[in-house]
């Protein structure tokens, strides 16, 4: 995106960071953590985290056997 507003418009793009307790986290990127085996406690709620990580993380697993089956 900055490189197509350079180009465009001879202008820089700047980036601003929102602080960690404001980000919107995707589902797709809470799946893919889990996936990897990376723990959640810094994107969902702590009262949670560990039942999502299992759920997800059992899933993966399950999903990935069932396709090597194939």
């Amino acid at each position: 995106m900055a490189l197509i507003n350079r180009k465009l418009s001879q202008k820089e793009t700047v980036f601003l960071l929102a602080a960690p307790g404001r980000v919107h986290i995707s589902s797709s990127i809470i799946r893919e953590l889990a996936m990897h085996k990376k723990r959640l406690a810094n994107y969902v709620p702590e009262a949670i985290e560990q039942e999502v990580y299992e759920y997800l993380f059992e899933y993966y697993k399950n999903l990935k056997q069932a396709n090597t089956a194939k």
